[in-house]
Order: C-alpha cells, then structure tokens, then sequence
C-alpha cells in the first residue's frame, strides 16, 4: 500500500519479480475485499484507505473506524507484513522519548509545559531550549496567513513578554549542541545509518529538516557503535516496530542522543548519498520473508 507517486516504492516494484497489486487511496473497497481474500505478503508504505472528503464531522468518525478496520484486515489476513498503517498514526514521540530512555538511551531533557512561568523557569535552566511539535511538521493557513510548526529555539536573550500567560500544553527540550546528525533507517534488526554535517551550515544548524536546496548538507555513511545498535534494537523491539527512520544526535560531548523514529519515514535520500540499495533487501523481504 502506497501513494502513486512515491519514489522509494517505485524502486521497490522495480525489484520485485513477483505479481503485485498496489493499494492506495483510489483503490476500490471491493478490490481491497479481494485482496484480503487471497495469499498474499503486505508492504504498508504510506497512504490511506479512501478518504472522506466533504462530509459532516459525525460521518467522518464513522469513516475513519471503517477505514481502520480495512487497514486492520490488510495487515492480519497477509501471511507475512511489513510496516503497518496503526502504527503510523499512532506514533507518539513523547511515549517514544520515556521508552527510548527506558531502554538505556540518552534523550535531551525535556517537558510538556502549559504557562508562560514554567516556560521561563525551564528556559533559565537550560539556558538554551527546543520549542517543538509533539506530532509532525505541519503548516495551516488562518485569517490568511501561512504559519507553520518548524522548531523554534528560546535562549536567555528571548523576551518572553508577547507570550500569553497560558496556552496550549506544548513540547520542549533542552537544545543540545551537535557535531552531526544521524537519520538511521531501521528494517527487520538492521540499520542503514549516514551522518549528516548539519550544523555547519546556519539555515540547517537546528534541524537538517530546513533544507538548503542550494547547498546541501555534506552526508556519508556512518557506522553506529555495537552498544547504540543494541539499545535501539531494544527500543524497536518494545515499541513493536520493523522499520522505521530514527533520528539521532552527537553531541559536541561526544554522546548520542536519541530523538524520534518515524515509523514510515523516507529512506531514499539516505539511500542515494550512501549506495544502501534499501530497496533491493525491502523486494527480497516481500518476495521471500
């Protein structure tokens, strides 16, 4: 299951010397039906079950308990998975951080805080901190202006006389300084890891996720120390996932620090700047379990 216009799912057909059907969320009910009826090995790439477009709330809610009960189904009638449609949507990086810390990695400090006072005495702490989403990336319009949810850093220097007494319960972390950046991408007890110089770069020194299409950010393959790999084996393991794309950071201490794992999560560019050939091991996988 997958969007049509998916880069690192076209590569993976492209290897694939097997029938396929490909779902996505223009495929029929009644295809999808058919499926589940068959033998077959199921890839949750990205992409949903039809979706509801134009109708009241209530109805949304309805759908999207039929929706999940087709995702449910695609997933439990296939003789063998990968990926996998609840997890996704249920992916909370909060939890992740207390199961990732549960299982010996070192995570940035960090809280969830509701007042402009715990927001300045976490700041004053920390000297330097993270405002970010607790979710995804994302961006809305309102009253005609584009906001979007980038993460935004507050040092001792930041006035905090514009912010409201209380808002929204809201995520934080302590800013740590890094040497580099790792994106790992995770499949079946393997990790594919790179090394991305971020920080040397001002546009990306916060999150290589601010892209510099101009310049890009130098990334090389990476190696990560046996006891890292043993720690986030165990971290997947508890959080029940086969593969996903994890973040991490090394720190100007020489520590890594674990940030998020996206359970979907893109892995061609990892691919592409370190010669992985992920979509290769994903078709035997598929073909052969």
């Amino acid at each position: 299951m997958s969007s049509e216009s998916d880069i690192s799912t076209n590569k993976v057909v492209s290897c694939l010397n097997t029938e396929l059907s490909r779902i996505s969320s223009s495929t029929p009910i009644d295809k999808i039906k058919e499926v589940c009826k068959s033998d077959y090995t199921f890839w949750y790439r990205r992409d949903i079950v039809q979706k509801a477009i134009g109708v009241h709330p209530f109805f949304g809610t309805e759908w999207s308990t039929i929706q999940s009960f087709f995702h449910f189904n695609l997933d439990k009638n296939a003789q063998s998975s990968l990926g996998n449609y609840s997890k996704e949507i249920n992916n909370n990086k909060l939890i992740n951080l207390k199961i990732a810390a549960d299982n010996g990695l070192r995570i940035p400090h960090y809280d969830v805080i509701s007042t402009k006072k715990a927001l300045a005495v976490f700041k004053n702490k920390f000297h330097r901190v993270v405002v970010k989403p607790a979710w995804n990336l994302t961006s809305f319009i309102q009253n005609g202006v584009n906001y979007n949810t980038k993460n935004t850093v507050l040092s001792t220097s930041t006035n905090l006389d514009n912010i409201s007494t209380s808002f929204l319960p809201s995520f934080v972390q302590e800013y740590i300084d890094k040497k580099y950046e790792l994106r790992i991408f995770f499949l079946r007890g393997k990790f594919y890891s790179m090394a991305i110089f971020s920080q040397l770069d001002e546009q990306t020194q916060l999150d290589y996720r601010n892209y510099n299409r101009k310049k890009p950010n130098r990334a090389v393959p990476y190696q990560l120390p046996p006891t890292i790999e043993r720690k986030l084996l165990s971290f997947m393991k508890e959080i029940d996932l086969d593969t996903g794309s994890i973040d991490i950071m090394f720190g100007t201490d020489n520590k890594y620090y674990f940030l998020e794992v996206n359970p979907v999560g893109q892995f061609e560019w990892l691919n592409e700047n370190c010669n992985y050939y992920i979509e290769k091991e994903i078709a035997t996988l598929l073909m052969h379990g």
